[in-house]
């Protein structure tokens, strides 16, 4: 049961990992496609809510590159321009979170926990 607990408790470790670095990244997109972007194509100052498998938004597109052998439908994705802009030194807010059910519980029936990684970032261009 250790030994089972211990791989379960690395694997919540890797999800979550996956997590943030997904948060990271489309944050990093975020801030470079601000309103002087205008070849690379212009995200926000409207907010995005969705998941990773939607395929009509760069968003998730950017999260589904990261997050590698996870249901899509099951990562949920949330941008946010706090400031309500998306000019230079302006703040975006990308969110991505997910249920993880530890393997030991399979059998109990126990709830789910949610994984939930944020990044904030300035818009440098």
């Amino acid at each position: 049961a250790m030994v089972l607990g211990m791989l379960d408790l690395g694997l919540a470790v890797m999800r979550y990992n996956s997590l943030a670095q997904a948060a990271r990244r489309v944050a990093r997109e975020a801030i470079v496609r601000g309103s002087m972007a205008e070849p690379l194509g212009i995200w926000g100052p409207d907010s995005y809510s969705g998941t990773a498998a939607d395929t009509t938004h760069n968003l998730a597109q950017s999260v589904r590159r990261t997050m590698v052998g996870v249901d899509y439908s099951k990562v949920a994705i949330e941008a946010t321009w706090p400031e309500g802009g998306n000019d230079v030194q302006q703040q975006v807010t990308i969110s991505v979170s997910m249920p993880y059910r530890p393997m030991m519980f399979l059998m109990l029936d126990e709830p789910q926990y949610i994984l939930k990684a944020t990044s904030t970032m300035r818009i440098a261009h």
